[in-house]
């Protein structure tokens, strides 16, 4: 499930975050699953709420991409995020801009991609550089945005959950950084 969080139409991004839509969940019959920053701060953590909740959260606009896997990712997903999979491709230092293939920080969408990857790979991904690995044998390719250097400046000294700790020094000299992304969650679905 995909929403229009905040307006990146200048970056070329129209779904800017990703969760996972479970139905009969012991939280209820619908429920979100999905990592979320904490009010601006440099964390997050992960989520069960109901279906509203994902969209009372101050959405720029009121627009959804659903995907709906096979059946049999169906399952692995379930099993997944029910289960202990789910927090083991967690990491809680929050960057919205986090570099896809490094693991020091994490986006939602990065949450969602490598929990997809365990889900897919249960029994040969048990860490966040194996998710990785096994999201680009698939050919997952992530959003390119970019970012000038006032923007970056500002939002090293004012933004706590923006962080360029993890990018290649290429990166900010061409001011094009590679990001998680809801749209580049649903490009990668139809390929496994």
């Amino acid at each position: 499930l995909g929403r229009i969080g905040s307006n990146q139409a200048d970056r070329g991004v129209r779904y800017t975050h990703a969760a996972f839509l479970l139905r009969n969940h012991p939280a209820g019959k619908w429920t979100v699953v999905h990592a979320l920053n904490n009010c601006g701060a440099g964390n997050s953590d992960l989520f069960d709420e109901g279906l509203a909740n994902f969209y009372l959260d101050d959405v720029y606009e009121f627009e959804t991409e659903i995907a709906i896997p096979s059946s049999e990712l169906q399952e692995k997903l379930a099993a997944t995020l029910l289960g202990d999979g789910r927090r083991i491709l967690h990491e809680a230092t929050y960057s919205s801009i986090a570099n896809p293939w490094a693991t020091k920080f994490q986006n939602s969408n990065g949450w969602v991609l490598e929990t997809l990857a365990k889900a897919a790979q249960a029994d040969q991904i048990r860490t966040r550089e194996q998710a990785q690995r096994w999201l680009k044998s698939v050919g997952y390719q992530p959003a390119r945005i970019h970012i000038g250097a006032g923007e970056r400046a500002g939002a090293r000294l004012f933004t706590p959950n923006i962080r360029f700790g993890d990018h290649p020094d290429s990166a900010w000299q061409t001011q094009t950084y590679e990001v998680n992304t809801g749209d580049s969650v649903f490009r990668l679905l139809p390929r496994i």
